[in-house]
């Protein structure tokens, strides 16, 4: 009797022990969330809901302030965007607290609304950080609105987190020919100040380009009729990167071009299809002070980089007709080639900015200029 009730008090015991232990556990697992990414309390809370307003809009403009036209990047206004999910990121500071909000949540759009699951709140008095992205970035469910390009990541804390897309490629396919079309990252960063007043109205979204924009425009001041331009290329052009998008801001750092194969045709206009029955590049006839788009997308997007002193190549093939000796029809090809990385003026393609480069054909040799043309931002309500 004495010998069983000693195991008994010693089990008891044991089980005290252990349930102490998972007691204090789960406490000291409770107190570090709460000094670390606490919720708010629901009645600190105000019983008015975040709600977000997206805006975007680019002009793209051609020569001499024509009609727009849509550039190679995938939002160049509200239709487009709304045509993908948006990822949303934020937290919330009061009194040295920082409370989570959004981690990578979707802000979604239909039947003429933006809305996210599971509402949020106001919260008085505090200071918030947001963050937007688009396209949604995540895989799985939202494939169709997804970067098909690179590996998605979210990454940090719930109170200070932070998108990361590793091996981003801007369009260029196994076959190294570039497509223009590649996704158009798009971001907008909002503080909300509401230490000294409560602030609850929409929250305005105005998204900017992360990427950089270069288009090519071709000048005829030879004595021929150009009938066309083909063997288009651009070669030398840093393409792959690691993007990190948070709450602290954003960066893109560029891998290095390192070896033939980075250093080859980047670009390759005849790998674009094209039809019979029109001419892509540049339409015979064309006047002398008149500029046509070198490429039949007329803009690139690609990733800021340093271009001065590089070797970024560009060259096309013009074709031309000339009468012979009989007075019969000879075709005649010149070829043109030329370095961005030599041209004054611009030094760096800058996030959001887009470059215009002006290339005159003057007998055997081209003559290039080059401008700044910042995507216009205009507000557009989504």
């Amino acid at each position: 009797m004495f010998n069983n009730r000693t195991n008994t008090a010693k089990q008891s015991i044991r089980f005290l022990s252990l349930a102490l232990s998972a007691i204090i556990t789960i406490c000291l697992l409770s107190c570090s969330k709460s000094a670390t990414e606490p919720d708010v309390p629901a009645d600190e809370e105000s019983t008015i809901p975040l709600v977000f307003s997206p805006t975007a809009g680019w002009n793209d403009f051609t020569h001499e302030g024509s009609d727009t036209t849509k550039a190679s990047g995938l939002v160049n206004n509200s239709t487009d965007l709304q045509n993908y999910s948006i990822s949303l990121l934020a937290n919330a500071t009061r009194e040295g607290i920082v409370y989570p909000v959004f981690k990578n949540h979707s802000l979604d759009y239909a039947a003429g609304t933006w809305s996210y699951e599971v509402t949020k709140y106001w919260i008085p008095g505090a200071v918030y950080s947001f963050v937007a992205f688009a396209p949604y970035a995540t895989t799985g469910e939202k494939t169709s609105k997804t970067i098909s390009n690179g590996t998605v990541a979210v990454t940090g804390t719930d109170s200070e987190p932070s998108i990361r897309i590793t091996d981003y490629i801007t369009g260029r396919p196994t076959n190294k020919a570039f497509d223009a079309r590649s996704e158009d990252l798009v971001f907008a960063e909002v503080v909300r100040d509401n230490t000294d007043n409560n602030d609850y109205s929409t929250v305005p979204l105005n998204f900017s380009h992360l990427l950089s924009c270069v288009s090519f425009y071709v000048r005829n001041a030879t004595n021929q009729d150009i009938e066309s331009i083909d063997n288009i290329k651009l070669g030398g052009i840093e393409y792959k990167c690691n993007i990190n998008i948070g709450l602290q801001g954003t960066s893109i750092v560029n891998t290095p071009l390192q070896n033939s194969e980075d250093s080859s045709p980047y670009f390759t206009g005849d790998d674009r299809p094209t039809t019979a029955e029109s001419t892509p590049f540049l339409p015979k006839g064309m006047a002398e002070n008149e500029f046509k788009p070198l490429f039949d997308c007329t803009s690139l997007t690609l990733l800021p980089q340093n271009i001065s002193g590089k070797e970024i190549e560009i060259s096309f093939t013009t074709h031309h007709t000339e009468k012979d000796d009989q007075n019969n029809d000879v075709e005649i090809e010149v070829n043109y080639s030329g370095n961005l990385g030599t041209i004054e003026g611009i030094t760096r393609w800058q996030p959001g900015k887009k470059y215009r480069y002006n290339i005159t054909i003057s007998s055997q040799e081209i003559i290039f200029q080059v401008a700044e043309v910042p995507w216009i931002k205009h507000e557009v309500e989504l």
